[in-house]
């Protein structure tokens, strides 16, 4: 692609509104200090003191965060939060990049902000630390989801779903919901990538790896296997189809 095809369309996303659901999350990165602890007078155990911790955006909050950056014309998110000190930090951040939350609830019981908490000790990632993955969304959490959706549909120039979290549908008739206001908005941009789901939208553009594009075959392939073209293209052809 020439440089002045490239311009032309970073120009023309300025006019853009777009509309992001999906799994919000945060990345927390404590960086841990053994210079800092010490044993502990209740348990006798050793502490581990963190010298110094950051917050990022993460999953689809990170995906805002690059859309923020091509400085569109509007971006709103719909998705939840847990009514933690994550979910008010994602808030925060989201905030900042003057994203409109209208639909970003807050689900006050059984629902944590999804946050992966990444010790660094030495410069080396320790064990993960994940929060949110015994998540349960409530009916009237997928109503709200639902309507901010359907607002989305109206107002944006596209959606973008974006989904990472295992078992982050809790009420997987939320899918059907969602693909019969996909199917009414058909002239719509819908992009979907799904890491667990991908097979039960319909109406929608898919944005996959070639692992992920295999699957959607029914072809069982592991991690490390490695595609030829010819395959990754026949898999793309399948699923457009």
């Amino acid at each position: 692609m020439k440089e002045e095809r490239i311009n032309e369309i970073l120009a023309r996303i300025k006019n853009v509104k777009i509309a992001v659901y999906g799994d919000f999350c945060v990345d927390a990165y404590w960086l841990l200090d053994a210079r800092g602890s010490e044993v502990s007078v209740e348990t006798g155990l050793q502490a581990r003191a963190i010298a110094e911790h950051y917050y990022s955006l993460g999953g689809a909050s990170n995906v805002v965060a690059n859309i923020a950056a091509l400085e569109p014309a509007a971006i709103q998110v719909i998705g939840v939060v847990g009514d933690d000190i994550f979910g008010r930090e994602l808030r925060r951040q989201f905030h900042e990049l003057n994203v409109d939350t209208t639909y970003l609830v807050v689900q006050k019981e059984n629902f944590d902000t999804v946050t992966f908490g990444k010790p660094y000790l030495e410069g080396s990632e320790q064990p993960r630390i994940d929060f949110g993955f015994f998540n349960e969304r409530t009916e009237e959490t997928d109503r709200a989801l639902l309507d901010g959706i359907a607002g989305a549909l109206k107002s944006a120039d596209a959606l973008i779903v974006n989904q990472q979290v295992p078992g982050s549908f809790t009420n997987e008739s939320f899918i059907d919901r969602a693909n019969a206001l996909f199917e009414q908005c058909a002239d719509k941009i819908v992009l979907l990538d799904s890491r667990h789901y991908g097979h039960k939208f319909k109406n929608i553009y898919r944005k996959t790896n070639d692992l992920e594009a295999a699957h959607l075959n029914n072809v069982d392939v592991k991690l490390d296997d490695v595609l030829t073209l010819a395959d990754v293209k026949k898999y793309a052809r399948a699923n457009s189809a």
